[in-house]
């Protein structure tokens, strides 16, 4: 007696699995490498997807700027958003690279300055510059870039 089951299925039974697990890395290379995803976005969702989790934060801000006047869109938030990932991931990188690049990080605290939905948000990431490593925090304890922008992602 054969089974047959259809490669398809089998992959979004995975994908699902890893979401559930949050093995993000896991799951947005298995998407690439098959080609197959475990949602139904319409194609201007998908695509702003995958500039998120390509990492590609200014382009998914940008890709959102004709929805600024849609009522109920909260284009300062979404904003925010992808700031604070880029931000975070600017962060990590400054941390191993010992500081070398101040001034990157600098212009994104003040573009997050500019669309923070309030004083203490801003001050919490900018307090993140005085530690050794954000991931000592329970906030960010499980927080790798991936996970930051699947996690960026669901937000928006």
């Amino acid at each position: 007696m054969n089974v047959f089951i259809d490669r398809r299925q089998v992959i979004r039974l995975m994908l699902s699995q890893l979401r559930e697990w949050k093995l993000y890395a896991a799951m947005v290379a298995l998407e690439k490498e098959s080609g197959i995803n475990d949602y139904d976005y319409p194609y201007n969702l998908s695509f702003l997807r995958s500039l998120i989790l390509d990492g590609k934060f200014m382009e998914a801000i940008a890709f959102i700027e004709p929805l600024q006047e849609v009522p109920g869109f909260n284009c300062k938030l979404f904003k925010f958003i992808c700031l604070k990932q880029k931000f975070l991931e600017l962060l990590s990188d400054w941390k191993m690279q010992n500081g070398r690049s101040v001034n990157i990080l600098h212009n994104c605290l003040e573009e997050l300055k500019i669309c923070s939905p309030d004083k203490d948000q801003f001050n919490r990431l900018c307090w993140l510059l005085t530690l050794e490593d954000h991931r000592n925090l329970e906030d960010y304890k499980m927080w790798t870039p991936i996970s930051g922008r699947v996690e960026c992602f669901y937000q928006i």
